[in-house]
């Protein structure tokens, strides 16, 4: 399978929920993520110590000045206590795809980006067959069933199950694999090296009378016209 846009190696690796959603390593969320930037985002939402709108979000209130930040990003020393109505505010924002830059056009609320990150078609994702590729989610299931190298098929012949990398190979030991004799017919692999010694009207044989004189070599297919000219 050609790689093409929608493929990069896995070098390049694939895509992460927590850096695609999480501000610097943090608990909380781009500010670019919002559709709308609100009062309530720049006044209350956004952590003044990383700058992302708080998924975690507690106020100080031992140890350090009394103000809201990520969980976090509390220092050492600190105290605090949830702020659930904050966090709660925030889930009711409107909220775009991380992803809207690669053509995800999805809007919807905040606390449901999670959920649609787990399906977006946009999302990198490595091969769960370990080819060493990394596409589209929305490509994946076509390339899993139907280009991947190291899919699980069945041989037409034997039945066997193998990756399809290996095919080729497996078609150059298959024991049911046709092969072509002499005389134009198909037998499985297993079976025809009897057909040649018993069967085939290529083969050439000894005539019967051998130990009567005749050293004539015919293909079998001639035994009865040897037969008749030698009455």
């Amino acid at each position: 399978m050609a790689r093409n846009a929608a493929t990069r190696s896995r070098q390049n690796g694939s895509d992460s929920m927590e850096n695609l959603l999480y501000h610097r390593n943090t608990q909380g969320y781009p500010v670019k993520l919002f559709k709308h930037i609100t009062e309530f985002i720049n006044k209350t939402a956004v952590c003044p110590r990383c700058a992302g709108v708080m998924r975690c979000p507690c106020i100080i209130t031992k140890g350090g000045p009394n103000i809201t930040v990520c969980l976090p990003c509390r220092r050492n020393g600190e105290e605090s206590v949830e702020m659930e109505n904050i966090k709660k505010g925030s889930l009711i924002l409107d909220v775009k795809c991380p992803l809207k830059e690669r053509g995800c056009e999805w809007v919807g609320k905040l606390s449901g980006i999670e959920g649609h990150m787990e399906s977006c078609g946009e999302f990198q994702l490595e091969c769960p067959q370990l080819c060493d590729l990394v596409m589209k989610r929305s490509k994946m299931e076509d390339h899993t069933t139907n280009h991947c190298l190291m899919r699980v098929v069945k041989c037409e012949h034997c039945e066997v199950e193998l990756c399809f990398k290996d095919l080729e190979h497996h078609f150059t030991i298959c024991p049911k694999y046709p092969l072509k004799c002499e005389c134009g017919e198909n037998h499985k692999r297993k079976d025809i090296e009897m057909h040649k010694r018993d069967y085939c009207q290529e083969t050439l044989i000894e005539c019967e009378y051998k130990f009567h004189g005749c050293n004539v070599r015919f293909k079998r297919g001639l035994k009865e016209k040897h037969g008749k000219e030698n009455q």
